[in-house]
């Protein structure tokens, strides 16, 4: 029985196959072809842009620095007296690193996530950078 099906459909496709004529592509095929294409990468849907952009960064960036020197000049641990008096001056001019730093304090718990949100970020940023790198490059 399959036998049967098997040949009624060789002589289906046969006369299907006689009766088609053969196609063939037009002069100038690879032309369209190729203007497609053209086209397609002239699209803007595959155009890079950043999730955050250079004005988001330089805002990011600068409130890190605020909180950074906020913490840095407010670090008193007797809470006593402004942040104006806790800058010392002489520091600087005497070029000695230790008395800078000498009223720095941050609290553990600011440093630990502070210290992994960077190391996060100084390895997802290569990753994420070549990732987009090999996606886009034509």
């Amino acid at each position: 029985m399959k036998e049967n099906d098997n040949k009624y459909l060789n002589q289906i496709a046969e006369k299907v196959v006689k009766n088609n004529p053969i196609e063939s592509p037009s002069g100038d095929f690879t032309s369209h072809v190729m203007f497609e294409i053209e086209r397609l990468e002239n699209s803007s849907v595959t155009a890079y842009k950043p999730l955050i952009s250079k004005t988001g960064w330089t805002l990011i960036c600068t409130g890190f620095l605020a909180v950074f020197c906020l913490v840095l000049f407010t670090g008193n641990s007797d809470n006593t007296g402004s942040w104006l008096s806790t800058i010392n001056l002489n520091g600087l001019f005497e070029n000695k690193v230790s008395t800078l730093f000498s009223h720095f304090y941050l609290p553990k718990t600011l440093l630990y996530p502070m210290v992994l949100f960077a190391v996060l970020v100084w390895i997802q940023l290569p990753i994420l950078r070549n990732f987009h790198k090999k996606r886009y490059q034509f």
